[in-house]
């Protein structure tokens, strides 16, 4: 920004980190928790409290803000083309998180590969024990615990966007970008990052 003013910087960045709260939210199925109005210009408010897609919504109010700020020359066109690619990639980060969280493991798939597995456990000694004789066992319970610990792996990380413990940490991702971006403008009086309490953030 060369010819921008501090408060039109700070509008500017409120509304990114509004964006963060917003795609938490949406990815959660929640509503309201990070308040992302709050970080909105006035005008701004009404479009994203009656949209739908809330992140989608802020992320073309940026790009508004941005055009705008370019048509009045107070961005230089280097500049501008810089921040329209990485606004494209926003948006792209947006559509793989969406895809990620409305697309889940199919039902017939985890039965089949649940099945499958019990099938082959409960084979594999018969098909064991003329080879490795007294082993067979211990042989028989490594490989029946890897493919059930798998399964149980892709399960777990199947919805990464959740509140359970081994989810991402959204909540404190979120407070750490705003953080990040706050600091950029020379904001103070900045919360305070969660840590980590028995190895689980939300």
């Amino acid at each position: 920004f060369t010819e921008v003013d501090a408060e039109t910087r700070r509008r500017f960045v409120h509304t990114l980190i509004a964006f963060v709260y917003a795609l938490k939210d949406q990815l959660r199925g929640i509503s309201g928790s990070g308040n992302p109005e709050r970080w909105l210009p006035p005008e701004a408010v009404q479009r994203v409290q009656v949209a739908r897609f809330k992140p989608a919504m802020i992320s073309m109010i940026l790009a508004e803000s941005l055009r705008k700020l370019y048509g009045e020359g107070r961005i230089q066109p280097v500049l501008f083309a810089g921040m329209d690619r990485n606004m494209g990639q926003l948006n792209e980060a947006l559509g793989g998180c969406e895809r990620i969280a409305s697309t889940p493991i199919p039902f017939a798939y985890s039965v089949i590969i649940h099945r499958t597995i019990y099938l082959y456990s409960f084979l594999l000694p018969f098909g064991l024990v003329a080879t490795v004789g007294m082993m067979t066992p211990v042989m028989v319970a490594f490989v029946s615990y890897t493919f059930f610990a798998l399964e149980a792996l892709a399960e777990e990380i199947s919805e990464p966007f959740g509140l359970e413990p081994n989810d991402l940490p959204l909540d404190a991702m979120s407070v750490m970008i705003e953080v990040t971006l706050r600091e950029m403008i020379g904001e103070t009086g900045l919360p305070q990052i969660p840590v980590a309490v028995n190895h689980v953030l939300t």
